[in-house]
């Protein structure tokens, strides 16, 4: 059936009329009048539900003691997804990745878990890097949704370390980590990929400047799915000796630490921000990075509800459309059912 436009509507209302169908003579040739509301019910019945789905994944932890910041959970945005009257859609929030901690060792920190609406997936944010020549691992961040930031090096030469990569579409990776020319301890973490940018590589120093800044993280991506402008996935600051830690970037980003601080902080919940790192501290079983926001699914749709699941459903208007939308906040599996 070929489209109609019909002029003079500006901004329509459930129960306003919108135009008419004219039924042949063979049925009695009489005109019926649509409400918007039947039109998108006959649209539910015919081709299925249209739904816009935002889907996060959980960010990267941080390790403890000046090393690089976990990245951002990766973010995908589907536009027209539908589904068929009466499925049932799985649906999995992913937790934000383990910070680590000298309790638990030097590289302790987990990727952030993936998330996943049907058939699409969100891949965790990486996890940030450790100290180059530790003796549990090497200096580079991990891959994830995001990448993880890279760490510094304690040995001797002016060595970078490389920040995780990334998974097109998803994130952006994570920033370089700084050397630490002949003594220990100078060199900062590089800042987690972020969404919507990547992480800032860690000021490069010499083996006189132990005050040199971490990398910041990088920008998460914006959608305004639920009515409001939001920010996800942002990534996680590094970890800086007696310079500054490395900022967290702007969608859930954990700050790292810096300054003489020990613990970063972690991620946002919901927003899928990475951890941010540890700054220096020689012993202590609680030094610690900061762990990875959990992600966050969400649906929406227009009109009025005919769906369940999730653990909010709020409705939102705009331009005189209605949308209802529907928020995965709680970790783990569940679904959306369209009824």
């Amino acid at each position: 059936m070929a489209d109609t436009t019909i002029s003079g509507l500006n901004s329509i209302a459930d129960n306003q009329v919108i135009g008419s169908l004219v039924v042949p003579s063979s049925v009695g040739n009489s005109t019926y009048k649509l409400t918007l509301n039947q039109v998108n019910n006959y649209i539910l019945q015919n081709l299925g539900l249209i739904c816009d789905v935002l889907i996060v994944a959980g960010g990267g932890g941080a390790n403890f003691s000046i090393c690089g910041g976990g990245g951002g959970g990766g973010v995908l945005y589907v536009e027209n997804y539908t589904i068929a009257l009466g499925l049932t859609i799985p649906v999995t929030v992913g937790a934000g990745g383990r910070a680590g901690s000298q309790g638990l060792g030097s590289d302790s920190a987990l990727n952030g878990d993936n998330s996943k609406f049907n058939d699409v997936i969100a891949v965790g944010g990486g996890r940030g890097s450790i100290t180059y020549g530790a003796s549990n691992g090497d200096g580079r961040g991990r891959a994830g949704g995001s990448g993880g930031g890279g760490g510094r090096s304690n040995g001797p030469g002016n060595h970078t370390q490389p920040g995780g990569g990334c998974v097109p579409g998803q994130g952006y990776p994570g920033g370089r980590g700084s050397n630490t020319g002949n003594a220990d301890n100078f060199g900062s973490g590089g800042g987690g990929g972020g969404a919507g940018g990547p992480g800032y590589n860690a000021g490069q120093v010499s083996e006189t400047n132990a005050g040199a800044y971490a990398g910041h993280g990088g920008p998460g991506a914006v959608c305004l799915i639920d009515g409001n402008v939001s920010c996800y996935g942002g990534g996680g600051g590094g970890g800086a000796n007696t310079g500054a830690g490395g900022v967290g970037g702007e969608g859930g980003g954990g700050n790292g630490a810096g300054n003489g601080s020990v613990n970063g902080s972690q991620g946002t919940d919901g927003l899928g921000g990475g951890g941010g790192a540890g700054g220096y501290q020689a012993s202590g079983a609680s030094d610690s990075g900061g762990r990875g926001g959990n992600g966050i699914v969400i649906v929406r749709y227009k009109g009025n509800q005919v769906a369940t699941g999730g653990q909010s459903i709020s409705t939102y208007s705009i331009n005189g459309i209605t949308y209802t939308v529907h928020k995965f906040t709680t970790t783990g599996n569940s679904n959306f059912v369209v009824a």
